[in-house]
């Protein structure tokens, strides 16, 4: 595995792997020394209260303990094993590697193969993988987890729950869309037997198997499918933005079976609560909200917008995408002549000229894709996808697996500010700054109405420690957005921020001062 910078150990990865520490099923170990249990106990306390730095320490301590254990010792696995969260956590992926095979190697000759301790070490194995930008070994090992945890809970188990969408989305991400397509049709299965036939989580289920069904050209069973999933979603208050997809979905099928469009009194009743908001969202997020886990008024994912699909008449088949916009516009902000504008792209001064030549023209033959309104072409239809997958991982904080997806979205199609916002959110969790600056920097030239991508990148301006920068871009997004949700937060900090530069600006005409006064 390639090594892997690591990150600050305040960002920590959710893993469904727990420290094996306390296990009744075990059986019976030697006896440890009481400072080696000591130490193990203090530090899983340590772990679960996410005092990372301390739980080093304390594992560090044990391992000088436990060099004179047996090789094949069982205490050194459970030791190892949660070395390897530790690192996982930390997000420094090749050490905790190492440390999970070294686990696995001890705990397989001690409890056997197919045993649980084998199969949370191998899900802590693969997320190793994943994050470390192989999702191909990932697919693999996680593929044993399955196995084992099958046979451990069941086959139905709702406990596979917390494993199967992983294998789902390794799967796509290595393009075995047959495997996540029966991975998918599993947990659409364990949800209603766990949850019953009504609940919102299989309606989501439903309109998932619905769009990959729809894709493949299995327009029947799409449509089955899709129309079970409005019927759930409808039924169930806060879910509007997964029913508006699965409406969308179903229209799509309608009509490339040939049935006619259902008129606005036949469209099916809107859940309870609020109406469908027409505004860009993700199948079952909120409208506009920060990620869990996230700090200050910059931590701020963009909803991509729901893609749709509908036919095109005969004589129709071109779609032209819209063309880039630059930021900020000169007609939409005041600037005085010395202002500088660190928002901007290094090549933007060669972006106008430019702009006429990104329109694109695809033609697919009578597919049409729309979104929010517009036509697009089948990549950003694609990429839309994929950024809706990587939102979900935002939100739980798996930002590696996100990044890697969000690139996969920027390849196919580079124009959509969405994914370069959450492509740099995920980079900046990830302590990559400048690359993810790189990324909102695209995000605004292509959509600079988007708030989230001017509070990120005022935010990795300040992380960098260039305030003057942060400054700037934290009063252009106010003046941009005086009434945003996170204003008032940004004011706070800007006037903060305005007089640490003060300060420094001070500081360094003092320096500059002296330095001309003691030259002869």
């Amino acid at each position: 595995m390639r090594t892997v910078k690591r990150s600050s150990p305040a960002m920590a990865v959710l893993v469904a792997a727990a420290c094996l520490l306390v296990n009744s099923a075990q059986p019976a170990m030697p006896k440890a020394a009481p400072a080696f249990d000591r130490l193990m106990t203090q530090s899983k306390q340590q772990l679960d209260s996410g005092d990372y730095s301390s739980a080093r320490l304390s594992l560090e301590e044990a391992l000088k303990l436990s060099r004179t254990f047996p090789s094949e010792d069982p205490r050194l696995g459970t030791l190892y094993h949660c070395l390897g969260n530790l690192y996982l956590k930390e997000q420094d992926y090749a050490t905790a590697g190492d440390y999970f095979q070294r686990a696995i190697t001890i705990e397989q000759k001690k409890f056997g193969p197919d045993s649980l301790e084998v199969g949370d070490a191998l899900f802590g194995l693969a997320n190793c993988y994943q994050q470390g930008n192989n999702p191909m070994m990932a697919e693999v090992y996680i593929k044993r987890v399955v196995e084992i945890w099958s046979k451990a809970y069941g086959p139905d188990s709702e406990k596979l729950l917390s494993v199967l969408p992983s294998l789902a989305t390794y799967a796509s991400l290595n393009s075995n869309y047959k495997l996540a397509e029966e991975t998918h049709r599993r947990i659409l299965r364990i949800k209603e037997k766990t949850y019953g036939a009504s609940d919102p989580r299989v309606g989501t289920s439903l309109n998932t198997l619905a769009s990959l069904a729809a894709t493949d050209g299995k327009y029947e069973e799409a449509k089955k499918l899709a129309e079970r999933a409005t019927e759930v979603l409808a039924k169930t208050a806060g879910s509007s933005a997964a029913y508006d997809a699965a409406v969308t979905n179903l229209q799509f099928v309608k009509q490339q079976l040939g049935e006619t469009q259902p008129a606005a009194s036949q469209q099916p009743p809107a859940p309870p609560g609020p109406p469908p908001a027409k505004t860009e969202k993700a199948p079952a997020g909120k409208s506009d909200g920060s990620t869990s886990g996230s700090s200050g008024p910059h931590a701020r994912t963009d909803k991509p917008v729901q893609p749709s699909t509908t036919d095109t008449d005969a004589q129709s088949t071109g779609v032209t995408t819209g063309t880039l916009v630059r930021a900020p516009g000169s007609s939409a902000v005041a600037t005085t002549p010395d202002e500088f504008r660190p928002w901007e792209l290094k090549n933007q001064s060669r972006q106008a000229s430019s702009d006429k030549q990104q329109d694109r023209t695809t033609s697919w033959g009578k597919i049409r894709y729309l979104a929010g309104g517009r036509l697009i072409s089948q990549e950003e239809y694609k990429a839309m996808l994929l950024a809706n997958e990587a939102y979900e991982l935002i939100k739980e904080e798996k930002y590696r697996m996100a990044a890697d997806v969000l690139r996969k979205a920027a390849t196919m199609c580079p124009t959509l500010a969405s994914v370069r916002t959450n492509l740099g959110l995920a980079l900046s969790r990830l302590g990559d700054n400048d690359q993810a600056i790189e990324e909102f920097k695209q995000s605004i030239a292509l959509e600079p109405t988007r708030p989230a991508a001017w509070l990120n990148l005022a935010s990795c301006f300040q992380v960098n420690g260039q305030l003057k920068e942060s400054v700037a871009t934290y009063n252009e997004y106010l003046y941009r957005f005086p009434g945003d949700s996170l204003a008032a937060k940004a004011r706070d900090l800007v006037t903060h921020l305005q007089k640490e530069v003060d300060n420094q600006t001070a500081v360094e005409r003092a320096l500059a001062s002296s330095a001309a006064g003691a030259r002869p």
